[in-house]
Formats: C-alpha cells, sequence, structure tokens
C-alpha cells in the first residue's frame, strides 16, 4: 500500500510513509493538495482536500567582513 499525493489535479508523488517532500512551490502562494491509497493497481478515491500557503521569499542575510 501506498499513496499518491496530489497539487491540484496533478500528481506529484506516491509515497509509502505518511509524509511526501514536495519541491519546485513558489513562495507566498497557495496550493490545494489531496492524497489517494493505492495497492499498485487500484486507486482509491482521493481524500478531501487541504489548502497551504508557503512563506514569503526566504531572504538570506550577508555578512560584510
Amino acid at each position: 500500500m501506498s499513496f499518491n499525493v496530489y497539487k491540484g489535479s496533478t500528481k506529484k508523488a506516491n509515497v509509502s510513509t505518511l509524509y511526501a517532500n514536495i519541491t519546485g512551490l513558489s513562495p507566498a502562494t497557495t496550493y490545494i493538495f489531496s492524497v489517494s491509497e493505492t495497492d499498485g493497481e487500484d486507486e482509491s478515491s482521493k481524500s478531501g482536500t487541504v489548502s497551504v500557503t508557503t512563506n514569503g521569499r526566504l531572504i538570506i542575510p550577508t555578512t560584510k567582513e
């Protein structure tokens, strides 16, 4: 058994754990995610959705020498 992770209607990952690392997201943007369970042949209906908003732009401070 594993889980398909969807961003909108696009499958982004298949995981056998209870978490997924989704890359390529833009800062300060809202995304809608859902999951389904699969055994490799059959797939369940997608779950309810969850809305996630990424943080703003990451600024890495520099030091002056």
